[in-house]
């Protein structure tokens, strides 16, 4: 099996994973390979590259790049503010309204991920 390496930013990623083996052990393994197989970006990007940025948070190093979402709400908070927002509705067109919305944002931060990591590149 080969070991496709996972591009993120930032911790989340690594503490959540360690957090699933903690509480359901991996017994195959899978979730200590994707663990391992981690690259994260936020590091490779302050290390190689002085920005003239107030942060290096994605939302920040994204926008510098020339990446643009087309929602005007986003965020963590928000995703996770709307989740429940969309597990308490009884409205089921409402709760799909809102599912779409997160799911837009899931793609919209990994497609922002990827535009840092090829400009990046293209930084030599």
């Amino acid at each position: 099996m080969g070991d496709v390496p996972f591009v993120h930013w930032h911790h989340y990623e690594k503490t959540h994973i360690k957090a699933y083996i903690e509480r359901y052990g991996d017994p195959q393994g899978i979730a200590g390979r994707v663990l391992n197989n981690l690259l994260d970006l936020l590091p490779i990007a302050r290390d190689s590259i002085l920005l003239p940025l107030s942060s290096y948070s994605l939302k920040v190093v994204e926008k510098y790049v020339g990446f643009k979402r087309t929602q005007t709400e986003y965020g963590g908070d928000w995703s996770m503010a709307k989740y429940i927002e969309a597990t308490e509705t009884q409205d089921e067109a409402a709760r799909q309204q809102l599912m779409d919305k997160i799911l837009l944002y899931n793609k919209e931060d990994l497609a922002a991920t990827w535009a840092v990591f090829e400009w990046l590149r293209s930084q030599g």
